[in-house]
């Protein structure tokens, strides 16, 4: 398993709530896709504030915004990695440090594929 892939499992087992079981799930599939970024935490904080608003006013479907958006703000590194992970028609997305040593919050639909533009990341 990819090393990414190997540090965000043992933060999904670590953190430990439905969520991150759910993710976890999603993760011991054996078809995976990766995709990392690493962005300035202050256009995290931006980018998924407003996400979170069209989907709390679209009724949407994306799970974790509750927990991520405090996180965010509470956070102080300088940058925050996004890590979307693929298996099929399930996806997450997973925030962590720069290091992968901390997970910062989770996005989730499980078992629907999203939009493009629900799942694209933001650029660096």
């Amino acid at each position: 398993m990819n090393p990414t892939l190997e540090k965000l499992k043992e933060l999904l087992v670590k953190e430990g709530n439905d969520l991150a079981r759910s993710c976890l799930e999603i993760l011991t599939r054996s078809t995976l896709g990766l995709t990392s970024t690493e962005i300035p935490i202050k256009n995290a904080r931006d980018i998924y504030s407003r996400r979170a608003k069209l989907n709390e006013d679209r009724r949407g479907p994306i799970s974790g915004f509750e927990e991520l958006i405090p996180r965010l703000l509470a956070e102080n590194v300088e940058r925050v990695g996004i890590h979307k992970i693929e298996a099929g028609e399930e996806w997450f997305f997973a925030f962590t440090d720069p290091n992968v040593t901390r997970l910062l919050g989770l996005l989730c639909i499980p078992g629907r594929k999203a939009s493009e533009n629900e799942t694209k990341l933001p650029p660096r």
